[in-house]
């Protein structure tokens, strides 16, 4: 099959697809053309189709070869055209330049005989020739021959990796009958075992796994050899044990072998047959003196060798024992199958020498526990020379881990009376060192401001935190949570403050309503604290349980009800300019004033004090009777936060002097954070608790959050301030590290 494709100046491309093995064709040499020398290339072999998915190549599968078609040139204008032998060509264009393209070249479908072997070569009916022109030059400047991919190109299955078992020797005593068995049989494992003769001229068998054809055993080890054990021997039929020298005589009573003293090297030899015995002896020579050793009902004798200490013994610090023969006769019943054996020599062994021992104390090991259930841990000293450890940790009766530290001796040395084991038992869980007291909950905003719940409104529920610990810290974090799982609160006490009170706050529903009650979700608290370079040890989420705080139920009737006998009304000061009066707090003049705080009203100074008897003081807009009879008075939590006039009235129900005033409350403000992180209002720069009264089903984390702002005279704040997105770098630093020590 033939094709031809023109590349003109306007850049058409061709784009020519095959699959091949990997060749260069050198082309012939001819006239030179103008911008260099078009090439093509076999690609390796692939694997086209795999059934099994195995990367080899197995019955059915289909292996492919693949060419490059490189022009090389970057002529104003050229001609390509090929042709092959195989008619499988996918048309496309060139473009002038370094263009390239694939060439579908052939495949093969994987016979039976492939696949055993492994291997897939390239069919040799295949070629072809392409032709490269250029403007200017004659066609004959640029015909080559495409050849078919080299018989080297061939498809090789890659090898499987295969690991031979090791084969079973048996060697019954007795000479030339060990013999092998191979294990069962495993693809890829072919075995040969040869009999052969080593130097003692005893039997060797030998067993080798060679890897057939595809596979490997990569290094793994595929010879095993053994020689044949001999002639049989009887069983030995006695033992001897040597027992710790000791000092048989200490003339000075100090527990070290000085010169003149003995030393015992005991041992123990028995009798180790199941044959009943006529007579039986063991014999234990040194230095040419034997000693026979009676036998008791068990077969059991045992005895020692002492030693005379030499003054160059003690000068060594150690006394070698005398050089032991332990052999033995025995004479079997008549009627026995078992031989008789006379000086039968048994395995030398030999008893350890004494050793001086150096007196050494054991130093003190250290143990740590913090506060805290099963975290007990002990320490041994430094190395200590002649002193040996052991840790060990486990349990007392009632359940409390406890740790062990145990000192030996080594050799040569001894702890005479000293102190060698300690023992201590885990404390404990940490004493909770944060106590939690929940106050009245309060209507911190009455959007009507008629002193009763509606829907809308927002109840908080406060409670106080105080550290009860004596030792000074450096971070406390409390972590609060709703049982209900969706509200956090991530709060820190400041060490100088110690003491904090926080708000849950909860919106009133309809449900509420009807019911004249709001209760908050129990809540689960824990803390961690640090203590930073104290002795006290950090604890770490220590729980303070769950806690359920007190409802809260609407009073029968509204609050802040006007008596009859007095009547203030905001119209009141209609045509009354602001003064008369200011406003005082801790002497000195103020217009704003938060929740809980004491005020004064005086005249022209907050010394300027008269008279108060009959004296009303009001705020404004609904009427709220702050005190009677008194110019000093407490803010209360029920008067909403915002903006307020203050009024002074005389007994006679005259107005005496009004004044504005700014109340700072709590008000729910919507920001989106994910739940349980610290915010930062602008107006406060103190840490503000997500207070959890968001929607639970709301998938866009928006929260309420718990903060001081400014209400509208009508008790609802008609802008909400914008959160500001600030950590406290230090609190958030703690926070890390807190995190961190849990983790």
């Amino acid at each position: 099959m033939t094709m031809r494709k023109f590349a003109s100046r306007a850049g058409a491309s061709g784009l020519l697809m095959a699959m091949g093995a990997t060749l260069l064709v050198v082309p012939p040499a001819q006239a030179a053309v103008r911008n260099g020398v078009p090439t093509f290339v076999w690609g390796a072999p692939t694997l086209l189709v795999d059934t099994n998915t195995n990367g080899r190549a197995d019955e059915g599968d289909t292996v492919a070869w693949e060419g490059t078609l490189n022009a090389n040139t970057a002529a104003e204008g050229f001609s390509m055209e090929y042709s092959l032998y195989v008619p499988v060509v996918t048309s496309g264009s060139f473009s002038p330049g370094n263009v390239s393209a694939k060439i579908t070249g052939t495949t093969v479908v994987v016979n039976a005989e492939m696949a055993a072997t492994g291997r897939v070569s390239a069919p040799t009916n295949f070629g072809g020739t392409y032709v490269y022109e250029e403007v200017g030059l004659p066609p004959s400047a640029g015909r080559y021959p495409i050849a078919p991919p080299s018989p080297a190109a061939a498809w090789v299955n890659p090898l499987i990796q295969v690991t031979p078992t090791e084969p079973t020797f048996t060697d019954a005593c007795g000479g030339d009958n060990i013999a092998v068995s191979l294990p069962l049989a495993k693809d890829g494992v072919a075995w040969d075992v040869v009999n052969s003769s080593n130097v003692s001229g005893d039997t060797r068998i030998t067993a080798t796994a060679t890897p057939e054809a595809g596979y490997t055993f990569g290094g793994a080890k595929s010879i095993w050899s053994q020689d044949d054990a001999g002639e049989c021997l009887p069983d030995l039929v006695g033992s001897v044990t040597w027992g710790t020298p000791f000092l048989s005589t200490d003339v000075n009573e100090n527990g070290v072998a000085d010169a003149g003293d003995y030393v015992r090297f005991p041992y123990t030899v028995r009798y180790t047959g199941s044959e009943a015995f006529a007579a039986m002896h063991f014999r234990v020579a040194d230095y040419g003196l034997s000693r026979f050793l009676p036998m008791d009902e068990t077969g059991v004798a045992s005895d020692g060798r002492d030693v005379l200490v030499t003054t160059g013994m003690v000068a060594a610090g150690r006394v070698e024992p005398l050089v032991h023969v332990v052999d033995y006769s025995v004479t079997y019943n008549s009627g026995s199958t078992l031989l008789n054996e006379t000086n039968r020599a048994l395995p030398a062994s030999a008893p350890s020498a004494w050793l001086n021992p150096h007196p050494v104390t054991p130093f003190t090991p250290t143990f740590t526990d913090d506060c805290g259930a099963n975290n007990i841990t002990v320490a041994t000293p430094l190395e200590q020379t002649g002193v040996n450890w052991a840790i060990d940790y486990g349990q007392d009766g009632t359940g409390n881990r406890t740790a062990t530290a145990v000192a030996t001796p080594g050799d040569g040395y001894s702890f005479a009376s000293a102190k060698s084991s300690w023992t201590q038992t885990d404390a404990g869980p940490c004493p909770a060192v944060v106590d939690v007291v929940w106050l009245d909950p309060t209507l911190s905003v009455d959007a009507n401001e008629n002193g009763r719940i509606d829907e809308g409104d927002t109840v908080a529920f406060p409670y106080r935190l105080t550290y009860t610990g004596a030792e000074d810290y450096t971070s406390l974090l409390i972590d609060v949570a709703d049982t209900t799982g969706w509200g956090v609160t991530v709060h820190f006490i400041p060490p100088d403050e110690r003491e904090d009170t926080l708000y849950k706050g909860v919106s009133v529903t309809a449900d509420m309503v009807t019911a004249g009650r709001v209760d908050q979700s129990p809540v689960t608290m824990s803390y961690s604290i640090d203590y930073g370079p104290h002795s006290v040890g950090n604890q770490t989420d220590v729980s303070l349980g769950t806690l359920t705080p007190p409802p809260y139920i609407q009073a029968t009737e509204p609050i802040n009800t006007t008596p009859s006998e007095f009547d203030p009304l905001e119209s009141d000061l209609d045509g009354i300019a602001e003064g008369g009066l200011v406003i005082c707090a801790d002497g000195t003049p103020v217009v704003t004033v938060a929740h809980g705080e004491s005020i004064t009203v005086a005249g022209t100074d907050c010394s300027d004090l008269g008279d108060s008897t009959g004296t009303h003081l009001v705020a404004f807009s609904q009427p709220t009777i702050l005190g009677a009879d008194t110019f000093t008075v407490t803010i209360p939590e029920a008067l909403a936060a915002g903006k307020h006039s203050l009024v002074l009235y005389a007994s006679d129900g005259a107005v005496i002097g009004w004044q504005a005033i700014t109340v700072t409350g709590w008000q729910q403000v919507a920001v989106t954070t994910p739940a349980g992180e610290a915010v930062v209002t602008p107006d406060t720069d103190s840490v503000a608790a997500v207070a959890g009264v968001a929607d639970p089903a709301s998938t866009d984390d928006t929260v309420a959050v718990a903060t001081t702002g400014e209400l509208s005279s009508t008790g609802a704040q008609s802008g909400m301030l914008a959160l500001a997105s600030l950590v406290l770098v230090g609190f958030g630093a703690l926070a890390l590290r807190l995190r961190a020590q849990r983790n």
